[in-house]
């Protein structure tokens, strides 16, 4: 059955988020349930094995594995399956939560393309008493950008995916696509959904902005997203260092994630080296069309910055870790 999705709903802007008592704003020092980095917060290291755990799972990253083995610790650990909040069902929780003052979710492993946020809801749940603990893995923006393209275009083109975005790769090229398809970072970690009506009555779901859009122009307000993203992730992962990415994750919420899940820690994407040259050398040559374009640059310059911000937070998790497993 082919799937669908509805990632591709415009954002609207919005200006009022800032009074809404959002605590999962990347801008701001966190001050809600949500733990910061445990390898940059020492303070904090007792509370993560408990925590409920939340992976913010990024297009393209390993995201895929990462859901089959926090699946597959919830089993071996005798916890609560892992909720799933993605593209179809976002709406619906935060719409539940709103209008019924009671949360949806009833397991203490939460993941998704939609994860961000959650913890916020859990100050109304059952899981009240826990802390919150968002955790993600990141990748190259354009080579994440290119991998995406690629993979919806012959998902599309064999029928497995319906949906605008994997309709309009065969129809566009890798520039007109990333421009359609618009920053991952914004659409992840600043967009909100809300329930909208048709005419006819019947309903769907938009995607909102957190923020004026303009916002993301401002440099000043670049430098405060970047300086905060450690209080807001308690583990910030790397697709080019997934297996080091484990084993921060199994040291940080004391769970088997390197033991259980390095068999199955690359899916079969594109970043496993095992695709043939001809290929490669498509995406490679498509990838060198997107850095070298200045529109694109500029599109994907939030995604930019927070992946270099990235490889800095996960260098020095690696340095701490190294120095935790000494003692």
């Amino acid at each position: 059955m082919p799937q669908t999705d509805i990632q591709d709903q415009r954002m609207t802007e919005t200006s009022d988020a800032e009074h809404r008592g959002i605590c999962h704003m990347m801008y701001k020092a966190n001050s809600c349930n949500t733990l910061p980095n445990y390898y940059l917060h020492a303070e904090n290291r007792p509370e993560y094995a408990n925590s409920v755990i939340t992976f913010v799972h990024i297009a393209k990253t390993g995201g895929d594995s990462m859901r089959k083995c926090l699946s597959n610790l919830a089993s071996i650990r005798g916890r609560p399956v892992p909720f799933s909040v993605g593209f179809n069902n976002y709406c619906s929780v935060v719409l539940n939560h709103k209008t019924n003052g009671s949360y949806v979710i009833d397991s203490d492993i939460i993941m998704g393309h939609r994860a961000f946020g959650m913890c916020d809801l859990l100050r109304e749940s059952r899981f009240n008493q826990k802390r919150c603990s968002y955790f993600t893995i990141l990748r190259d923006p354009f080579e994440r950008m290119v991998s995406h393209y690629f993979y919806l275009r012959q998902a599309a083109a064999s029928s497995t995916l319906i949906s605008p975005s994997a309709i309009m790769s065969l129809k566009m090229s890798i520039k007109e696509w990333t421009l359609y398809q618009g920053s991952e970072m914004q659409n992840k970690l600043f967009l909100t959904g809300e329930i909208g009506k048709h005419p006819n009555g019947s309903h769907f779901c938009q995607g909102v902005s957190l923020l004026p859009i303009s916002r993301f122009r401002d440099e000043k307000f670049m430098e405060d997203i970047l300086s905060n993203i450690d209080r807001h992730f308690g583990v910030i992962g790397l697709t080019s260092e997934y297996l080091k990415t484990l084993q921060m994750l199994q040291r940080a919420y004391q769970l088997p994630f390197y033991d259980v899940c390095k068999e199955f820690a690359i899916n079969k994407g594109d970043y496993n080296s095992t695709e043939d040259v001809a290929r490669k050398k498509v995406k490679e040559e498509a990838i060198m069309t997107l850095k070298n374009d200045a529109e694109i640059r500029q599109l994907l310059h939030l995604d930019i910055k927070l992946y270099e911000k990235a490889k800095q937070i996960f260098n020095e998790q690696s340095r701490v870790m190294e120095d935790i497993n000494k003692d």
